[in-house]
């Protein structure tokens, strides 16, 4: 059917150029690969009556409930605030969370749900970190070595928060996102793709490019998100090495107690901030910045608890914000809001254990990254999350699991990614 294959075919180019937040970039809220979603939309309005039936993932009634019911606390935030609490940018992130559910969640998913293929999906995804490491590594040695900074060549309407980090040992690329700790977000994000597409020679290629690309970046959570999913996918996926990780957990932390104390490797370290930031301790500006914004998000929290303060206050009172999805909600759309969208969180991580096959360790890896991130910042309106949550619903529909204890979730912890189970 050639109206499925041009819509696969979009899909393709989302995958792929999923982590273009700034390159080709019209505007902050026109950015390409937000043009390849509204290029679907529209292709699949037109080709509506040529394609299957359009229907949300089987197993998603819940979060699905929990999505309609945010919306529902978002629209009334929104409504009590323009009266009692107005501020500039309330209709604009009213909107945007808006755009962000029903296009985003409800419709991309019913798109992957009941079009595109798990290998396509695994296939794409894969191509997509190839791409971004590629570029990350081709900016980074061409800034560093021959003063050439292609990274503005594709900029138009959307700069971003900078084009290059300058530290004092290396420039860090933002290419094509709009700073190096989104770059790492992605490379995290795709590469367990990578991992489980490519085979041979090519896939250890990568993984001295993706290990590369993350240090050059110079991103602490990327770094730490970086090496604790490698322990836990040597946990999972090498039984016969389980103790050999827990031992190399403990040896992680002794081994930075003795480089700390080497010069070159403490310089880096020293530019890093990485214990300082994981610390919140304040001597930095990205962990006083940090750790200001989560107090603020509470206090404001608890100033309004039932409906918030509304759409994009955390924003309007903070130049950056809140910096952690989870306290968005809670500041801007109050206690409600924050419970249910830890509920739904919670959902997503449940069915991602239970995936079917060796992908599911892969696939954990993934949205591990992106848990992180959003834990430590605002992504309610980072793609890469809602390009991966509509997967793992695809993955765990084809896993043709019902409702399965969590029991098998410890299950699946203690013994690996070897795991299955018969469930009628």
């Amino acid at each position: 059917m050639k109206a499925k294959v041009i819509i696969n075919n979009i899909a393709k180019a989302i995958f792929l150029f999923s982590s273009f937040t700034v390159w080709f970039a019209l505007t902050p809220y026109l950015r390409w690969n937000i043009f390849l979603i509204l290029l679907l939309c529209g292709v699949n309005a037109i080709l509506y009556l040529s394609l299957p039936k359009l229907s949300l993932p089987k197993d998603s009634f819940v979060e699905n409930v929990i999505m309609i019911m945010l919306v529902v606390i978002i629209s009334l935030s929104f409504i009590f605030n323009i009266i009692f609490n107005p501020h500039p940018k309330l209709l604009s992130n009213f909107l945007g969370m808006l755009v962000v559910i029903v296009v985003f969640y409800f419709y991309y998913n019913a798109v992957i749900y009941s079009y595109i293929k798990t290998d396509l999906i695994i296939k794409w995804c894969a191509y997509g970190g190839v791409l971004v490491i590629l570029i990350s590594v081709l900016d980074g040695v061409l800034a560093n070595f021959f003063n050439i900074r292609i990274h503005d060549w594709f900029v138009y309407g959307f700069p971003g928060n900078a084009s290059y980090f300058d530290r004092a040992i290396w420039s860090s690329p933002c290419s094509p996102c709009v700073e190096p700790a989104e770059t790492a977000l992605y490379i995290n994000c795709l590469f367990p793709f990578c991992l489980y597409y490519f085979k041979g020679i090519k896939k250890y290629y990568l993984i001295i490019l993706y290990i590369f690309c993350i240090f050059e970046l110079f991103s602490s959570a990327g770094i730490f998100t970086m090496i604790t999913g490698a322990l836990f996918y040597l946990y999972m996926t090498q039984p016969k090495m389980k103790m050999f990780t827990i031992l190399g957990v403990i040896f992680f932390f002794l081994l930075l107690l003795v480089i700390y104390y080497s010069e070159s490797v403490s310089y880096y370290l020293e530019q890093l901030a990485f214990v300082e930031k994981i610390t919140l301790s304040g001597e930095t500006a990205s962990d006083s910045d940090r750790s200001d914004a989560w107090a603020k998000a509470i206090a404001d929290g608890l100033k309004s608890p039932f409906l918030g303060n509304g759409p994009g206050y955390g924003k309007d009172t903070r130049e950056t914000g809140y910096l952690s999805l989870f306290l968005l909600m809670l500041g801007d759309y109050g206690i409600i809001a924050f419970l249910l969208f830890i509920v739904f969180w919670f959902l997503l991580w449940y069915k991602t254990f239970l995936i079917k096959g060796r992908i599911r360790v892969y696939i954990i890896l993934s949205f591990y990254s992106v848990t992180i991130a959003a834990l430590l910042g605002d992504t309610s309106n980072s793609f890469v999350q809602w390009l991966l949550i509509p997967i793992i619903y695809k993955f765990y529909n084809n896993s043709k699991y019902s409702l399965i204890p969590v029991k098998y979730v410890v299950k699946i912890l203690l013994k690996g990614n070897n795991v299955d189970f018969k469930v009628k």
